[in-house]
């Protein structure tokens, strides 16, 4: 057995609580946010116009490095193997959607985003999804942009 969607995400459920679909709608919403309108929930999606953000996930060089070495950890603590295609993708453009959402939730296991307080009820999607993605930081930084305050590098 290897480590993979079904098996990454019945391990969310049932160390962070919550059910499938619970957690499928988090993964959904930002990777609706995250692939954007042009190019919505494709798997090879690429950041417009020419960013380094690939993937429904938008996972970058550095972030996609990141996922593939907590894929290795959780699949470390959960006893199971790894997929070579996971570890081996140097885009993540170049993984099927399933795989993406792989990478997404042991990237969301490993990360600082307070998994439980969300299916206790003690903070919201929006909260959580600012944990996971710091989006809040592209909504300002895009907002500033807007307004004449900010001139991206």
């Amino acid at each position: 057995e290897v480590l993979g969607f079904d098996n990454v995400l019945d391990y969310v459920v049932k160390t962070r609580g919550g059910d499938r679909d619970r957690w499928g709608a988090v993964a959904d919403t930002i990777a609706f946010h995250e692939s954007g309108p042009r190019q919505r929930m494709n798997p090879e999606a690429r950041q417009y116009p020419k960013g380094p953000g690939r993937g429904v996930f938008q996972f970058e060089g550095p972030s996609l490095k990141t996922a593939q070495n907590r894929y290795t950890t959780v699949a470390n603590v959960m006893g199971v193997g790894v997929n070579p295609n996971i570890l081996n993708a140097t885009s993540a453009d170049q993984l099927s959607l399933e795989d993406q959402y792989t990478l997404f939730y042991v990237n969301m296991l490993e990360g600082p985003a307070q998994l439980g307080k969300y299916t206790k009820g003690e903070i919201d999607i929006i909260d959580l999804c600012f944990m996971i993605t710091n989006i809040l930081n592209v909504y300002i930084s895009v907002h500033l942009y807007h307004c004449g305050l900010f001139a991206p590098i």
